[in-house]
């Protein structure tokens, strides 16, 4: 049976790092009021202490045109003794053209926690292939620096995943959701739907 160690629990003081290992807006000149308000909203509700990466922030142009940059990263945060986790800045689509660029052997002998989701199920599988569980969960610029609060569902959901040695148990669905909101808006205009929960599609045959 293939067993994936676990990374250590993250708990208050520890520091965590933003990567841009995929999409680079977080350093663009219009999102980087995004950055901050994701930065301090890890600090203030999880006492960590948060950095980006050498290159998280040279913007789209740069990081499109230089992957390995984005390698390095990765690399130097998973070397570095002193930081305990990695969240992503956000998804895109080409995490493929930094794969070249990883050794997995870093990986291997530095578990540390690492988080995304989108284009970042890339890298899933490159730590599930090193040996080590990575969370598919939120991003930087959304969900974590949404306009007006970090809702409840995720900031519970982060906690129980990375902060707790707690079992992570049934995964319920959230009670309202809402569309990604890229615009720096206020609470009257963000429209929550209640959710009517999970859907199952029945089906036969191999799946």
């Amino acid at each position: 049976m293939y067993k994936l160690e676990i990374p250590k629990v993250l708990k208050k003081g520890d520091t965590i790092a933003l990567i841009s290992i995929s999409g680079g807006r977080a350093g663009d000149e219009d999102m980087l009021y995004r950055y901050e308000v994701g930065k301090k909203r890890l600090e203030e509700i999880w006492g960590i202490h948060v950095i980006p990466t050498p290159n998280a922030l040279a913007g789209s142009n740069f990081l499109y045109k230089h992957p390995e940059a984005r390698a390095e990263d990765l690399m130097w945060a998973m070397q570095d003794k002193k930081i305990n986790g990695i969240i992503c800045m956000m998804g895109g689509d080409d995490s493929y053209r930094v794969l070249p660029y990883i050794d997995l052997n870093i990986i291997k002998n530095n578990p540390k926690v690492f988080m995304g989701y989108s284009d970042i199920t890339s890298w899933m599988a490159v730590f599930a292939k090193a040996g080590i569980r990575a969370y598919y969960g939120p991003n930087l610029l959304t969900p974590i620096a949404q306009p007006v609060a970090l809702d409840n569902y995720t900031k519970e959901a982060i906690t129980k995943c990375l902060f707790s040695t707690e079992m992570i148990g049934d995964v319920s669905a959230c009670s309202q959701y809402t569309n990604i909101e890229w615009r720096n808006v206020g609470e009257d205009e963000i429209k929550w739907v209640s959710n009517t929960g999970y859907r199952l599609v029945q089906g036969s045959g191999v799946v």
